[in-house]
């Protein structure tokens, strides 16, 4: 049945008359609200406790998803001032990746070397040797782990020492770092790969735990190499530790072909920490070398 203009004017006052009750009824809820609120001290008291409890979820919320560690992905520019730029965005921005640049000559170490390599018969086989110590200042205790054995040397400023029937004779380096070079192992060398390599991204977990990846191109090491080889190197500070691990696979295989892989793990804790080394102690230091050149 077709509505005349009667019928339209009478449902358009229902609609009204039923907004108009709405808003009434609405207003009416608040101001029993408002009059209950101001009147009612217990009910004002649970009004305020779930604002808060409401206030803190959303707190809670809101931290977790700002603190979720997050990738942060760099160009891996070769120059010299773009690297340094992004390091110092870095910690001017993050106080948890300052711990590298406190970790100089003052720290408790433990260095892993894992390599394979092939004999004479061609037969390959897996060493594993270990460097632990301490180093403070010039002064660096080496415990050297190897095939259940352990040696101890010293080393003063630039020289190697060993104890030897109460005297302190001079040790080749070599000697010493006999399978693998020194400068692959003592943190003033890795200190330089470090610096010559380039950020591409870090990790920065709520916990406080940091992971860097660093790549650093062969070329950097061996000048006259012309490939785009790189080497990785992983950094996690964590608990005022730092854990070093180095794929050198890329390096050696241009260095020493027997050597077919070749992993170091380095570990610096105590950081800052560790107390005065003396070496010497009124004890006679003889100047005998033993055979050997250093590396």
């Amino acid at each position: 049945m077709k509505k005349n203009k009667y019928d339209y004017d009478k449902d358009y006052n229902q609609e009204y008359n039923n907004y108009n009750d709405d808003i009434n009824d609405n207003s009416n809820k608040f101001k029993t609200f408002l009059k209950k609120y101001q009147s009612d001290e217990r009910y004002k008291s649970k009004v305020q406790l779930m604002g808060y409890l409401i206030f803190i979820v959303i707190l809670v919320i809101y931290l977790n998803i700002s603190h979720i560690g997050q990738n942060y992905n760099y160009n891996t520019s070769n120059t010299t001032s773009d690297k340094y730029n992004t390091l110092t965005t870095i910690n001017e921005n993050n106080k948890e990746l300052s711990l590298l640049k406190t970790l100089n000559d003052n720290y408790n170490y433990s260095v892993t070397i894992a390599i394979t390599r092939a004999k004479e018969d061609n037969i390959e086989e897996n060493i594993t040797i270990n460097y632990n110590g301490k180093s403070n200042g010039e002064n660096i205790i080496i415990n050297k782990d190897l095939n259940n054995t352990t040696d101890t040397f010293y080393k003063a400023g630039d020289e190697y020492y060993q104890k030897i029937n109460e005297n302190y004779e001079i040790m080749a380096e070599n000697e010493i770092y006999d399978i693998i070079s020194a400068k692959y192992i003592e943190y003033s060398s890795l200190k330089k790969y470090i610096e010559k390599a380039s950020l591409d991204h870090y990790t920065n977990y709520s916990s406080g735990k940091v992971e860097y990846v660093y790549n650093l191109n062969v070329s950097d090491i061996i000048k006259s190499y012309k490939k785009d080889d790189k080497i990785q190197i992983n950094i996690v500070e964590e608990n005022n530790t730092i854990t070093i691990d180095i794929d050198y696979d890329n390096l050696f295989k241009i260095l020493n072909n027997k050597i077919k892989t070749c992993r170091i793990n380095y570990k610096y804790s105590n950081i800052g920490s560790t107390e005065k080394i003396v070496i010497f102690d009124d004890l006679t230091t003889t100047t005998n070398s033993t055979n050997g050149s250093t590396n």
